[in-house]
């Protein structure tokens, strides 16, 4: 089974209504609006630098953003599959 933890190496910088997100280890820059950037940041609040797996990234949205499981379930692969291209998220074997 997979799980995941949040990238160390991700800076914020707010802009009026964007939000700046550098991936120091590989050099990028990901600009996202307000909402996205609390999604990561209550996420990094939530976890810290513990790892997580995908029925916890669900758990955490149905909890924070009253979304249903069907559609926390969603938005999970979406969130996920965001943050794992852009190096937001790592992918973790669990032992």
């Amino acid at each position: 089974m997979h799980c995941y933890q949040l990238s160390p190496h991700v800076y914020l910088e707010s802009f009026d209504e964007d939000v700046v997100m550098l991936v120091a280890d590989r050099d990028a820059l990901i600009t996202v609006n307000q909402a996205a950037a609390q999604v990561f940041i209550l996420a990094r609040e939530s976890v810290g630098d513990g790892a997580f797996n995908r029925n916890d990234c669900i758990n955490f949205l149905v909890e924070h953003y009253e979304l249903t499981r069907p559609d926390a379930e969603v938005q999970m692969l979406a969130l996920l599959g965001f943050a794992l291209n852009h190096g937001l998220v790592l992918k973790r074997r669990a032992a």
